[in-house]
């Protein structure tokens, strides 16, 4: 028997997944262990490296916040899927972006991947990160980069259809 959730439980839930999917330390430790931000990436100096960590949690969180969307999507009423897409400013402004990024968010780093979730190519998303965060096709890319990237977004997108398909939705 499926767990029900209200409109309001189910945003919190979903907002808890793409928080702990958008965690500064576990996302940066994921770009250093695809060799994207490691302290020695392609001979970047410190500026550059800074730039280059705070493009990647910017391109990740896109994902996930994506991620967390289409499984609410494939799940639960556009109720839910509305409010919980309601809360994307707050939910990056609670990771400290001003309102202008937060709200950029929504029509940049988000909509790169939520357009290749609803179009149902959601092998995509390797190639869109690589292109936006890197600027090189994906075929270009370290492959070591690539398998880790890949293989965690793949991951990623199964577990949270997997935990959303647990709950009953209720429209309250």
């Amino acid at each position: 028997m499926k767990k029900p959730l209200s409109v309001a439980e189910a945003v919190r839930r979903a907002a808890y997944v793409f928080g702990m999917n958008a965690s500064e330390k576990e996302v940066l430790a994921l770009g250093a262990s695809a060799g994207l931000c490691a302290e020695d990436s392609a001979g970047l100096d410190l500026e550059d490296m800074e730039e280059r960590r705070a493009h990647f949690l910017y391109e990740w969180r896109g994902f996930a916040h994506a991620a967390v969307f289409n499984a609410l999507m494939e799940h639960a009423p556009g109720v839910t899927v509305l409010e919980y897409l309601r809360g994307t400013v707050d939910m990056m402004k609670r990771l400290g972006y001003s309102e202008t990024v937060a709200l950029d968010f929504a029509d940049t780093a988000f909509k790169a991947y939520s357009d290749a979730f609803i179009n149902k190519q959601a092998a995509h998303c390797p190639s869109i990160f690589f292109d936006r965060l890197l600027g090189v096709p994906i075929e270009k890319a370290e492959k070591h980069s690539v398998a880790v990237l890949s293989g965690t977004m793949a991951m990623m997108t199964a577990a949270c259809l997997d935990l959303f398909e647990k709950y009953e939705y209720l429209t309250d």
